[in-house]
């Protein structure tokens, strides 16, 4: 049933983001997914964290790439929502992998380099969770390309940050540009932001295309609608629980 819903780190409107808490609570709001940024330590340790520095949590701006995990397990990422999160700490990859519920997916952002993919098929093949639950996501062309040779069981799409010139309708990168990349990289398809300037005809071309159209991060009411409306596959919201009550509000009206 399309779109799939998908926790953006999370159920990070209510916990806080790429955390284990956030995490349970996307799936206790029966989530199709859960979508989490991942970094490589110093020490070779595959962690779920948003940022390439400490600066948000640790007070310096130390590179995550120079820290050896012991050293971030020292933050609390969980108190600025609150005192009941107190004492959340950045979670590994693989505790991540350990809460997937049967037939719900997991969608990794890969915010390190090419590097970050020999670890990564460890990881997961470690883990013994069925590949056709992973999904992998990058802004970076060459880690997204090299994920997908790693993982050829598994979609692979690229990130993009759509940005629109004011007073006009004209995109960049344009959607021609867009498709022709994913095409020629043999990646799945893409996962955008969204701008006023895409409608329909754009959403369509793409899909047309065959191939898979995620948007990233929806928690507006009339881009949900629009969305949904429009048929893509999956839409990334900080609200999985307030995105699922307005999926069915349109499903119902839809259907009259």
């Amino acid at each position: 049933m399309k779109p799939l819903i998908i926790a953006h780190r999370g159920a990070s409107y209510n916990a806080p983001e790429n955390t284990l808490a956030a995490v349970k609570l996307a799936w206790q709001m029966d989530a199709d997914g859960i979508e989490i940024d991942v970094h490589l330590t110093r020490d070779g340790q595959m962690v779920v964290f948003h940022d390439d520095n400490t600066r948000r949590f640790g007070g310096s701006r130390k590179p995550i790439s120079q820290c050896d995990y012991s050293e971030l397990l020292k933050l609390d990422v969980g108190r600025f929502m609150g005192d009941q999160f107190a004492g959340e700490r950045i979670p590994l990859l693989a505790e991540v992998i350990n809460t997937v519920p049967e037939n719900k997916l997991l969608v990794i952002e890969i915010k390190s380099g090419p590097e970050t993919v020999l670890p990564l098929q460890s990881i997961i093949h470690e883990s013994k969770i069925n590949l056709k639950q992973i999904e992998f996501i990058s802004f970076r062309r060459d880690t997204i390309i090299e994920t997908k040779k790693a993982f050829p069981e598994c979609k692979a799409m690229r990130l993009y940050e759509i940005f629109q010139i004011p007073l006009t309708k004209i995109i960049y990168p344009s959607l021609n540009r867009m498709i022709d990349a994913v095409k020629e990289d043999k990646l799945d398809g893409m996962d955008i932001s969204l701008v006023p300037a895409i409608n329909q005809s754009f959403i369509k071309k793409i899909l047309d295309n065959c191939l898979y159209l995620y948007f990233w991060t929806i928690n507006d009411l009339d881009q949900a609608r629009f969305l949904i409306e429009a048929g893509v596959d999956a839409i990334a919201t900080d609200r999985p629980d307030w995105l699922r009550e307005q999926y069915n509000l349109v499903k119902q009206n839809m259907n009259l």
